[in-house]
């Protein structure tokens, strides 16, 4: 949103923040990627990420996949990256 805004440059590293409602709980460097190439985005670095562990059938449910195959097939694809769990 901020590159569509022009307040950054695609690629332009920033540090990404986010969380929930009970406050920040991630902290990632990214290369900025406009909202029209989202799959452009590039995640550097991870300096924080919950603790929290996740069973393989929350992951499942949670990625829309019944199969392990299709679990690494989504995170092969950068659909999803480890760094979200």
């Amino acid at each position: 949103m901020a590159i569509d805004a022009g307040l950054l440059s695609v690629g332009e590293k920033v540090i990404a923040i986010a969380g929930t409602a009970r406050g920040s709980d991630t902290a990632l460097v990214i290369q900025a990627g406009s909202s029209q190439h989202i799959a452009n985005l590039r995640v550097n670095e991870v300096f924080c990420k919950p603790l929290n562990s996740v069973y393989i059938e929350e992951l499942k449910a949670k990625l829309g996949v019944n199969t392990p195959d299709e679990v690494r097939a989504k995170l092969g694809q950068g659909e999803v990256k480890v760094a979200e769990f």
